[in-house]
């Protein structure tokens, strides 16, 4: 089971700490302190907790789009990939339209999660992330309603 939740105050501390007591980083676009944590997550629709990490949901400019990201300080999550998976399908069944993930493309580990959560692999994004002065490829999968539940 999971619980779906918004990203308080507390609950964003409490994660960034869990985050950091197990050696974890965060990284995104704006940058890999507490501050750009925090506003990460408080600009999201909403979040998912997991052992070992947290998914959390980004409305994108078409309401019916929610961007997914997930944290991860645990090499427990690769047994998560079910809850991915029921997530999906339980937004899908609502208001949701279309699922995206993006994440660099060398990490192998997450093509292999998003596959195994029904997301459908749609390209390398050339260029796409810069981090600490390197640029390199992404992916993006996506899952659709009309994967889960036809037209």
């Amino acid at each position: 089971m999971y619980q779906i939740r918004r990203a308080d105050n507390d609950f964003i501390v409490d994660t960034w700490q869990r985050l950091r007591s197990a050696g974890g980083n965060f990284r995104n676009e704006i940058g890999t302190d507490f501050e750009s944590f925090h506003k990460a997550l408080r600009n999201t629709a909403f979040v998912v907790p997991l052992n070992g990490g947290i998914l959390y949901f980004e409305k994108r400019d078409d309401p019916e789009v929610l961007q997914v990201h997930g944290l991860f300080w645990s090499h427990k999550i690769f047994s998560q990939e079910v809850v991915l998976k029921r997530v999906g399908t339980d937004l899908l069944k609502n208001n949701v339209r279309r699922l995206e993930c993006t994440f660099p493309f060398e990490t192998k580990g997450l093509h292999v999660i998003m596959q195994m959560a029904g997301f459908e692999f749609e390209g390398r994004l050339r260029k796409h992330f810069n981090w600490q002065g390197n640029i390199y490829d992404g992916a993006i999968y996506s899952r659709v309603k009309e994967d889960t539940y036809g037209r």
